[in-house]
């Protein structure tokens, strides 16, 4: 399992999608690539972002980036029913 995420969207942006993604316990361990136009790859990083890739995006690059972070342990299967 892996997010892509862009940090320029409607609404809710990016870098709040990514801080609701790792405040929650159940899924953050989920790894999210940020694919933007948007050059802010320490702020990505620093918010734990698994991989920044910058737009426009070369096929072999967004690859790669997949192929590192596809085998990440699943997340947390929570057993609290509350």
């Amino acid at each position: 399992m892996l997010v892509t995420l862009d940090v320029i969207m409607p609404g809710m942006d990016g870098w709040a999608v990514l801080g609701e993604l790792k405040a929650d316990p159940a899924i953050s361990r989920i790894p999210a690539v940020l694919v933007t136009m948007r050059d802010d790859k320490q702020m990505g990083l620093g918010l734990d972002a698994s991989d920044y890739l910058t737009k426009p995006l070369d096929r072999d690059q967004l690859r790669q980036a997949l192929e590192r972070h596809r085998n990440a342990p699943p997340p947390a299967v929570s057993t609290d029913c509350r």
